[in-house]
């Protein structure tokens, strides 16, 4: 005979047990917080005084994971979609500088070897490392609005 209750396995996890990516739909906070990373980012490549080619690359690399959080897995495992963007954008980089070498007239089979062998766990690594700076803010934001929200319920704040 079944029970009528839902198995604790049915049931999804606590709010404070889910992963945290970046929100599909997002206010000027958001936008906000956006322009900040790009701004240190940007900045920080400026006083390297880096070529101007270094600009794009980490801001494509930025989008492509925060893209992937939002859209992979329909959003729901941001973790994954960190690693597989990373992976697939850093090999692509990867595959650019091979034929960058090659029309270059230079043999690039180190950069070959660089793309097919060490690529996909390299940029696994910094999708996931890029994956948890873009996901802080939004897991603060997270916290302070249960805390908020746990205040209003007790107005005196004494838990």
């Amino acid at each position: 005979m079944h029970s009528t209750t839902p198995d604790d396995s049915d049931s999804p996890p606590a709010p404070d047990h889910c992963a945290v990516g970046f929100p599909r739909q997002y206010g000027i906070r958001t936008m906000l917080i956006i322009t900040a990373i790009y701004g240190v980012l940007f900045a920080f490549l400026a006083w390297l005084e880096a070529h101007p080619v270094l600009f794009v690359l980490p801001a494509v690399f930025l989008a492509g994971v925060g893209l992937a959080q939002m859209f992979l897995f329909q959003g729901r495992r941001p973790r994954e979609a960190s690693l597989l963007a990373g992976s697939c954008l850093f090999f692509a980089a990867a595959a650019v500088v091979v034929v960058i070498c090659h029309l270059g007239g230079e043999s690039g089979d180190g950069a070959l070897l660089w793309a097919v062998v060490l690529a996909p766990a390299v940029g696994a690594a910094l999708g996931y490392l890029v994956g948890v700076a873009i996901a802080g803010p939004f897991l603060v934001a997270k916290r302070l609005r249960h805390r908020r929200a746990a205040g209003e319920d007790n107005p005196d704040g004494d838990g």
